[in-house]
């Protein structure tokens, strides 16, 4: 098969945890990007931004922010993890009496002060 192919618009993005053991050929031919870890506030606002949009997409109506310790006690791990862990612990608290959850859209379910904690 012959095909012919013009490469000068394919972008490659690459990542690595030790960009040192890339070979210099490879790696001279790249532009890096270093990114730091987020500072403890920094991972407390991504965490509530995170928390956020999953109890919004879990179609919980939260009347209140989530508690700054649950909060804390999550900044720790990635967004995926919080993502996953927030509809969880919005369903576990509205069970145990509303904290704060309104229900499901539609307002069924009970009312109450606290926010996930």
């Amino acid at each position: 098969m012959d095909i012919e192919l013009d490469a000068s618009l394919i972008n490659w993005i690459a990542t690595a945890n030790y960009p040192w053991l890339i070979a210099p050929a490879l790696r001279s031919r790249m532009k890096e990007f270093l990114i730091q870890m987020p500072t403890a506030e920094q991972s407390l606002l991504m965490a509530t931004s995170v928390m956020a949009q999953a109890i919004k997409e879990s179609g919980v109506h939260w009347s209140e922010s989530p508690d700054r310790r649950f909060i804390a006690a999550v900044a720790h791990l990635s967004a995926r993890e919080i993502y996953q862990t927030t509809p969880t612990a919005a369903a576990s608290a509205v069970r145990r009496g509303g904290q704060g959850g309104q229900g499901r859209k539609g307002g069924e379910g009970k009312t109450g002060g606290g926010g996930l904690s």
